[in-house]
């Protein structure tokens, strides 16, 4: 959906908006692998328990210390497989801008 919009809608909003089709399709799915990603991130760190911060701010470590050498290293191994899942979804990226050539050429 966000392919079309960013392909139909946005020259209608704006006229130097006019994209050709494989830059709108790079666009969206770029945002679109950027909005997974940034989740799987979010995920991983909230799989993490408050256990591992307070155990580390206990032993005088600051929150940035906390985040970097205990909790980031342990969100990265549980994030790791649906990253992987996203990496390999991006090499397969010509299904969904294929479909904006379906239509009428647009004026």
């Amino acid at each position: 959906m966000h392919l079309v919009i960013i392909y139909y809608a946005l020259p209608s909003l704006h006229p130097s908006l006019n994209l050709p089709a494989i830059v709108a399709g790079i666009v969206g799915m770029a945002l679109n692998s950027a909005a997974y990603i940034a989740e799987i991130f979010r995920a991983g760190i909230q799989s993490i328990s408050k256990g591992q911060m307070e155990a580390a701010r206990s032993l005088g470590m600051t929150h940035l210390q906390a985040m970097t050498y205990i909790i980031l290293p342990q969100a990265f191994r549980v994030s790791l497989p649906p990253l992987t899942n996203e990496f390999v979804k991006g090499f397969f990226p010509g299904f969904y801008p294929g479909r904006l050539r379906v239509t009428e050429k647009r004026s």
